[in-house]
Parts: C-alpha cells; sequence; structure tokens
C-alpha cells in the first residue's frame, strides 16, 4: 500500500461516468379483486432504474459528502435512451435468508436475467460538463461497452493533465482500448482498478474457486507474478480483486516494491454469503466501488484503502440482503441503509498480509501465524468459550455441525462440497461419484463426509454404511448394491460408506478394490447373468487400514529391485485410484508422526468442546463458559496420544462422574486403570499435576543446579572450599539451598507469565527467556536468596566471612554488584534446559 502521507489530498469534487445502462424490472403480481376483466389476469409492474456509471453515480451521492458531478439518466422515452443499453429481468419475492419460512420479510431479487437491448453500432455514452470545475478524484465505470473507446466522454481531468485520483471498475475484456492506454500513459500511479475474480478467470487467469482463502490468494499472487496477462493490471498503484461479496484482495506497487493483503470473512469462502440469500442481485459490484471510493474520498486518499474495501464488501452484503425492498409497489435500490456506519447483521471482515509464495515457500495457513506456545492457549479458551470469542479471524471451515480450521482439512472437504453439489446438479448421471476419506480410526471419517454432504443437500440424501470387514464373499457386496440400488429407486440420493475398504477378502490383501472397479466406471453391477444399473449414488470408501491416499498409493509400488510389491499384486490399487473424483485425509486429534503437526491441540480443542456441549451441557454455565479445571483441560489437550482417537476422548468424559456437577474436577476422572484404556495414564495424570512432579523431580533438579554452580565458581573460589564438594559429600546446608532454589523454578516463571507442563509430543518446547523476564527472574532469585539467608542469620558485611555469616551480596537488587547479578541471570537462561533434562517444558500464558 502506499505510505501513509503519500497520494494525500482535498478531494472536494469527484467526476463520475462510463457505461451507461437503463434496468427494467418485471414484477408478476398474483391478480386481485377484479374491477375490471384485465386484473383478473396476473398483474405486471414495471420498475425502471438507473444502471452502470448512472447508478454507480446515485450510489456515491448517498455514500459520500463530496460534490459528485455525472451524467443525466435520460428520459425512457428520449431519443438518447434509444442509442444507450437496456437491460431486462424478473423480480420476484424470496425468503430473507436460505432455511427461512416466507414471512413478511420476504424481499424481491431478480429471479432471471432476460437480457439486453441496445443499439446495432457501439452505443453511445452520456457526455457531460465538468470543465467547470476542478476535479479532484475520476471514477469510471468500465463495462466495454463503448466508453473506453470514446475520449470525447471522459472527463476533462484525465485528459487535460490533472492528476486526479482516478478509481476504475473494469470488467471483461480487460486492460483493451484507448482509455486503458491513457490510464497507463498518464495516472498509473494514482490509478485505483476495482475487478471481479471472475472477469480473470474469463480472460484465462487460473485461480481456484471456494477451496481456502490462503490458496485463493496465493493462486492469486502467483498469477501477478508469471502471468503475462496479468502485467498491465499490475503496473496500476492499486489493483483490488473481488471474490464475491465475502473476500478481496489488495495488491499494491510502490516505488518498485509489491505488497499484497487478503480480506476476508472468516466463517466462509467465496460465494457462501450469496448461497445464504435465494435470488440473484444487480449492482453489488458497484456498491463496493461507490463504498471504496466514497471511503478514499473522506479520507483524503490511498492510505485508508484498507478501511475502504472492507467498507466495500460490507456495502455489497447489504445490498444483496435487503434487495429491492419489501413492497412491490415502492421497489427501489436500499440507499439509506447500503452506506451507513454499521448494520446489525454486519460480519468482521478480516485482513492479513499474503507471503510471497516464492520468497516464502512454507505452506501458509492463516492459522500458523500464531506462535507455537499461542496454540495452547487458544485451545484452552476455545474449550473454555467457544467460537465466538475465539479464532474470530482464522478462516473456518463450517458443515453443518462439523467446524474445522486446518487449512488442508478446509480445502479436501470443500473440494469435496464441490464435487457433490456439481453432481447433484446433473440431470443425469450415469455412473456414482467415488470419493476416499482416510484417516486413523476414530478420526471422525464417516462423521466428516456426511456432514459436508448433508450442509450441501439437507433431506436429499439416504446415508447407507456397509463394513467390508463384517463381508464374508462378494455374494455379500453384491446384496449391498441391491439394497443402494432401491434407495435410488425411492427418489433419493444414496450417501454409501463403504467402511474398511482396503482390507482384505479371502485373505488377500486389497481383494475388494477389483470388485468396485465395473460400478465405479460404468454405473453397473452384475448379479449372475443379469446385469443391474446403480443409479444416482455417492460412493465413500473410508480406509481403515492405510491412513491417507499416499501411503495406499504407494503399496503398489516396486521393491528395491523393481518388482511388483508380491503382497499387492493383483490389487488393482492404480485403477481404483484412477475412479476416484477426490479424497481426504483427516488428521483426527493426534498429531502427525512426522512431528511437524502442531495444531492437533486446535482439532482436540474442536471435539473436546464438542463434545461437551452434547454430553454435559450442565457444565456450562449462563455465558457458555465450560467449567473445567486447568489441570485437567490441560492434560485433555496435551496429552500425548489418545489410543482411539476421538472414540477416546469421548470415552473419558463418559467414564467421568459428571451428572448433576457443576465443574469438570480432578476428582471426576475415572482411575488410573480405566484412563489407561485410552491415553497414557501416567503421562495423562503429569501433566494434569505438573506440581506434583516437579515435587518429585526436585532433589535431581537440586543436583543439576549444584552441578552448573561448581561449574560457574570453580575458578572464583578457593581450593578446598566446602560448597564445591560434589553432591554426596556436600554438607546437608548447601544441599538445602539448591532444593529451596528448585522448588522456587515454578514461582519465578509464573511471576513472568509461563505456565509449567510435563512435555509431550512432538518434543520439549525449550524457550528462550526474553532480556526483560531474565531481570525480573533474576531479581526474584535474589530477593529469595536474601530471605533465605537473613532467616539462616546471615547479615551484610564486608568482607565476606562464612563461619561469623557474614556476606557481602545481601543487599537490595538494584545496589548488588553487576557481577553478582550476572551470577543470577545466569541461572535463569539455564532453566529452560534444567526443567527439559527432567521432561518438563515451559509455555507462555496468555
Amino acid at each position: 500500500m502506499p505510505e501513509a502521507d503519500e497520494y494525500v489530498t482535498s478531494i472536494q469534487t469527484i467526476a463520475v461516468t462510463g457505461d451507461v445502462a437503463i434496468d427494467h424490472y418485471e414484477i408478476a403480481l398474483p391478480p386481485g379483486k377484479p374491477r375490471y376483466t384485465w386484473q383478473s389476469f396476473p398483474n405486471m409492474n414495471q420498475l425502471v432504474l438507473p444502471g452502470g456509471a448512472l447508478l454507480l453515480a446515485e450510489f456515491l451521492r448517498t455514500a459520500s459528502t463530496q460534490n459528485i458531478v455525472a451524467p443525466e439518466m435520460p428520459d425512457d422515452g428520449s431519443p438518447l435512451s434509444g442509442q444507450i443499453v437496456h437491460s431486462f429481468s424478473s423480480l420476484q419475492s424470496f425468503p430473507s435468508s436460505v432455511g427461512k419460512p416466507q414471512s413478511r420479510q420476504n424481499v424481491y431479487r431478480v429471479k432471471e436475467y432476460k437480457g439486453y437491448s441496445g443499439p446495432p453500432g457501439r452505443p453511445s455514452t452520456l457526455a457531460f460538463d465538468s470543465n467547470n470545475h476542478t476535479v479532484d478524484m475520476v471514477v469510471l465505470d468500465d463495462a466495454g461497452n463503448g466508453f473506453r473507446q470514446d475520449a470525447s466522454a471522459w472527463p476533462a481531468a484525465i485528459r487535460d493533465g490533472s492528476e486526479p485520483l482516478v478509481l476504475i471498475k473494469l470488467s471483461y475484456p480487460l486492460t483493451s482500448g484507448s482509455l486503458w492506454q491513457e490510464m497507463q500513459k498518464k495516472h498509473g500511479e494514482r490509478l485505483v482498478i476495482v475487478v471481479s475474480a471472475d472477469h480473470l478467470r474469463y480472460e484465462g487467469i487460473n485461480i481456484s474457486r471456494q477451496l481456502s482463502w490462503e490458496r485463493t490468494a496465493q493462486d492469486y499472487i502467483r498469477q501477478m507474478l508469471y502471468n503475462p496477462k496479468m502485467a498491465a493490471l499490475g503496473r496500476s498503484s492499486c489493483l483490488v480483486v473481488r471474490f464475491g461479496l465475502d473476500g478481496a484482495v489488495l495488491y499494491t506497487r510502490n516505488q518498485g516494491s509489491v505488497s499484497a493483503t487478503l480480506f476476508y470473512d472468516p466463517n466462509g469462502c467465496e460465494n457462501d454469503y450469496e448461497n445464504r440469500f435465494p435470488g440473484v442481485m444487480t449492482g453489488c459490484g458497484t456498491a463496493f466501488a461507490a463504498a471504496l471510493a466514497a471511503h478514499i474520498a473522506s479520507g483524503g486518499g490511498l492510505a485508508c484503502i484498507n478501511e475502504g474495501i472492507k467498507q466495500g464488501i460490507l456495502s455489497a452484503r447489504r445490498l444483496w440482503k435487503y434487495g429491492f425492498g419489501q413492497d412491490a409497489n415502492s421497489l427501489c435500490y436500499p440507499y439509506d441503509r447500503l452506506f451507513q456506519a454499521q448494520d446489525p447483521d454486519d460480519a468482521v471482515i478480516a485482513s492479513v498480509k499474503v507471503p510471497d509464495p516464492v520468497a516464502d515457500s512454507t505452506y501458509w495457513s492463516i492459522l500458523t501465524s500464531q506462535e507455537e506456545s499461542d496454540i495452547e492457549n487458544l485451545a484452552f479458551d476455545y474449550v473454555l468459550r467457544g467460537p465466538k470469542h475465539i479464532l474470530t479471524a482464522v478462516p473456518c471451515g463450517q458443515f453443518r455441525t462439523l467446524r474445522t480450521y486446518d487449512r488442508s482439512e478446509i480445502e479436501s472437504y470443500r473440494s469435496i462440497g464441490n464435487l457433490i453439489q456439481e453432481y447433484l446438479n446433473l440431470d443425469k448421471a450415469r455412473k456414482p461419484l467415488s470419493v476416499a476419506v482416510f484417516g486413523a480410526p476414530g478420526s471422525g471419517k464417516s462423521f466428516g463426509v456426511t456432514e459436508v454432504a448433508e450442509s450441501i443437500a439437507p433431506g436429499c440424501l439416504k446415508s447407507i454404511e456397509f463394513n467390508l470387514s463384517e463381508f464374508s464373499s462378494e455374494k455379500d457386496l453384491i446384496n449391498a448394491f441391491h439394497i443402494v440400488r432401491d434407495a435410488v429407486l425411492s427418489g433419493l440420493v444414496p450417501l454409501v460408506f463403504f467402511d474398511e475398504f482396503d482390507c482384505s477378502l479371502n485373505g488377500k490383501s486389497l481383494g475388494w478394490l477389483k470388485c468396485f472397479l465395473a460400478p465405479m466406471q460404468n454405473g453397473r453391477f452384475r448379479d449372475g447373468e443379469t446385469v443391474h444399473p446403480l443409479g444416482k449414488s455417492i460412493f465413500v470408501f473410508a480406509g481403515g487400514i492405510f491412513p491417507s491416499l499416499q501411503e495406499l498409493s504407494q503399496a503398489g509400488s516396486r521393491d528395491d529391485a523393481g518388482q511388483p510389491n508380491p503382497e499387492f499384486k493383483g490389487a488393482k490399487i492404480p485403477d481404483f485410484v484412477s475412479r476416484l473424483r477426490g479424497y481426504v485425509n483427516i488428521k483426527g486429534p493426534n498429531p502427525g508422526s512426522d512431528g511437524l503437526d502442531g495444531f492437533y491441540m486446535i482439532r482436540r480443542a474442536l471435539s473436546l468442546r464438542s463434545l461437551m456441549k452434547k454430553n454435559t451441557p450442565c457444565l456450562f454455565d449462563q455465558d457458555d463458559r465450560l467449567n473445567i479445571d486447568e489441570g485437567v483441560l490441560r492434560a485433555m489437550i496435551k496429552t500425548r496420544e489418545y489410543k482411539h482417537g476421538n472414540r477416546s476422548m469421548a470415552a473419558i468424559i463418559d467414564m467421568s462422574m459428571l451428572s448433576g456437577r457443576l465443574a469438570f474436577e480432578q476428582a471426576a476422572l475415572p482411575s488410573v486403570e480405566q484412563m489407561d484404556l485410552h491415553v497414557d495414564a501416567e503421562m495423562f495424570y503429569s501433566i494434569m499435576e505438573p506440581g506434583v512432579k516437579l515435587a518429585e523431580a526436585n532433589e535431581e533438579i537440586a543436583r543439576t543446579l549444584h552441578e552448573l554452580y561448581c561449574a560457574r565458581h570453580r575458578d572464583r573460589k578457593p581450593p578446598g572450599d566446602p560448597s564445591l564438594e560434589p553432591w554426596d559429600g556436600l554438607l546437608e546446608c548447601f544441599k538445602e539451598s539448591n532444593r529451596q532454589q528448585a522448588a522456587d523454578i515454578m514461582n519465578k516463571a509464573g511471576a513472568a507469565g509461563y505456565r509449567l507442563a510435563a512435555s509431550t509430543y512432538p518434543a520439549i518446547n525449550i524457550i528462550t527467556f526474553s532480556d526483560s523476564e531474565v531481570e525480573l527472574m533474576a531479581e526474584l532469585e535474589h530477593e529469595r536468596w536474601n530471605t533465605e539467608h537473613f532467616l539462616g542469620g546471615w547479615r551484610y558485611g564486608e568482607p565476606r566471612d562464612d563461619d561469623a555469616k557474614i556476606h557481602d551480596c545481601l543487599l537490595p537488587w538494584l545496589d548488588l554488584p553487576e557481577e553478582s547479578k550476572e551470577w543470577d541471570r545466569e541461572f535463569v537462561r539455564a532453566i529452560p534446559m534444567i526443567l527439559a533434562a527432567r521432561g518438563f517444558e515451559l509455555n507462555k500464558i496468555k
């Protein structure tokens, strides 16, 4: 983005022009009580409204306080009206949102676009006199209908050498015509372009749709960097690409450097908002451009463009939501509601810098912008307070009751959802849609795909589940296919789960795979001599042996000698995989085996709160906060492994004594022996009670402290000094001093904002204290040491005399010599390593 003080100007007058249109809307109303014959037929009302640049000017007059100069809308019957574009659409009353019944809250939106009419040649532009005004900003609507070629219709401010800010709402085809050349030559450094992502896609720009915000943003940046079709757009000062009503990317160029910022609704993806409100609404891109231009004008320039983009998204959403109003006799754009400061239903539009996908090749997730220690705090807070307060800026994939913040899962689920949606839209389907889902037992494979499917087509699917490990022969599978066929004949689309499809058949590994090849390929199965069509159905293959598609695919790879793996010879793995149209690898509540999965705690938090809400609602207070002991919560989030995935987490809750309780206390947990069925009970309790385990390790930590003391002071003390004796021969008074120092570690760490925990997977988190934290804890250590010695009868004096209990360091911290302070600092810096050696780690508390 341009620097905060760059391109700031006092904007008093805005010239608005471009391609214009007159929009005609037809509303069919049911017959009323007839007084005349014609009234016994459906009544047809017509609504005529400004379109294109005319509508943009009207929106800007509402959104801004600046002087707006723009062409005027001609009368519908004037000769000039016949020389411009007219659009025709029909309106209908729609529910205010999906799932709500017809009510007085219904609003009118577009039911059908019927087409356009215009002159045989190039449409005329509407000239207007802007020469009598000092124009500070120009806003153009370039819809590709002739304005870009007609220089006589351009405002004088972009032709006469003036330097106004220029905002262009650009449509397909992009970067063509003399207007674009003029803008690049004279106004590139003051040019803001607003374009829809769909118009870029029309140009052949490959940007993914409806997968994840991270994927969409990085796809776009790659196109900007490498696709020559984007070079011309990238030379402007600011390029704003709209992704429906749900997000945008701002790409800026300033003195040769470029940057990109993603604006997004964390609770949706591209086109999600439109899908919530039936019907279609015109003018949303125009409302976005008007709100953005108004915000730039009111703020004095491009420095406030970020906030303008957020307001643009919200204004476009309001237009879609409110439509043309509720009363068929007084329909119009809801001008007064579009550009208000706040609307009760406004979502929070978040923003984040997009990393360069080339310079930063790491897998980017908005969630990964959190530090590892913060992930633990986020997980704790999510369990305690829920999604309304936590992770509000992190993109969330929500499919009915399923929530996930993991980018890879979001992309996989949405990809599956897109496949299902497209498949269901087919009038006739020749073969089933086949997808696969992999994950460890208890990771929620069937649940995840079911929630995705039901969120897309509620009430249209029939779930059927078969576990192939229970089948004894291929005849059982044929019977299953008949059940699927019966469901199709009933009018529903069967969602068929073939659980443990990767088990063996008649002792042959992956033996079932070949049985599915023909049904997957041509949608038919054979029973004896008869071939039956399956019909429109969705096959979901849930793995029970292989935790990912990659591992299944590699199972049939050749051995070191280049020969096929004999165990899987004839299993038809490549043939089976080639017939799949999508897959999901579900991670579940346990961390990945590669040790790089730092976000398993978030997945556990989602499952834990969901289970507690379902099974123990009595533990939530009136503010929806969960009452749970901190130690129990810490152990549930950080234990190394749930032996049976989410089923083990649910089992621990079921086994705990929570009926009628108001809080989940440590005493409510089942016995160690019962816990051991589902977790490593010893590990679980060490995490839950770190103070107890630390006390048990206190003697060993004290020994370590003494060894560090000896290494630090051996050259500073005279030979034979009793404080340097090995631990086993050390005087008891020195041992006790080390024990007290060890016992106080937890207090000092807590004062600096750290929580002690037993180490878990994948490795001990050895932190490094900041200089301010070291100084705080060093001072606390010196105060503890002073107190220990004063209580032991020591007093200040010089020179030091141990026999007389006189010490020259019994001083306040501020008066202590720097060398003595450094001894305490060295001890504090060593604390993380000392704890790690005994299986403990420190995590920063929010």
